[in-house]
């Protein structure tokens, strides 16, 4: 899949359930930091099931990134590292790297997906799939990064 729209995959990964403390306490790959946030607790060059994103404009991916509530884990040049809730993605710049719709995304569950949805409205963010109730069970939408990546903001809908 490297020469599709600059995305690259070490395998197909989903995020974990938004803070959720069972999950935790059986995986070793998570942990809480002092202020009860998830961390990836693997170095870097350990972690499985990372997600590269290469655009054109590493600057204009990582504005995108942090302003939806990912961290920055660290910056070197055209390639930065970030994070959500323990999930890491990798982000690289490479002029040459193209700009397509790609068709994939990583899903991101969330407490209140109608706040998320509200604040991808207000930083004016491009939207693919508008926010709604799914007959899968989750009330989500989708986000279009500046590299054509798409993020699925989700929550699970009551009974």
């Amino acid at each position: 899949m490297a020469g599709q729209a600059g995305i690259h995959f070490d395998f197909r990964v989903s995020a974990g359930m938004h803070r959720c403390p069972a999950k935790i306490k059986m995986d070793p790959s998570f942990r809480w930091d002092d202020e009860q946030a998830m961390m990836p607790a693997l170095p870097e060059n350990q972690a499985q099931g990372v997600i590269e994103i290469v655009g054109p404009d590493v600057e204009a991916l990582l504005e995108f990134y942090l302003s939806i509530g990912f961290e920055l884990e660290r910056r070197d040049g055209d390639f930065a590292v970030v994070h959500w809730e323990g999930t890491r993605l990798f982000l690289a710049g490479n002029p040459d790297a193209p700009v397509t719709d790609c068709w994939r995304s990583l899903r991101i569950m969330v407490d209140n997906v109608d706040a998320k949805w509200d604040e991808a409205n207000r930083l004016q963010l491009e939207i693919s799939n508008p926010i709604a109730d799914k007959p899968y069970g989750l009330r989500d939408f989708v986000l279009k990064d500046p590299a054509g990546f798409g993020l699925r903001f989700a929550q699970a809908i009551s009974a």
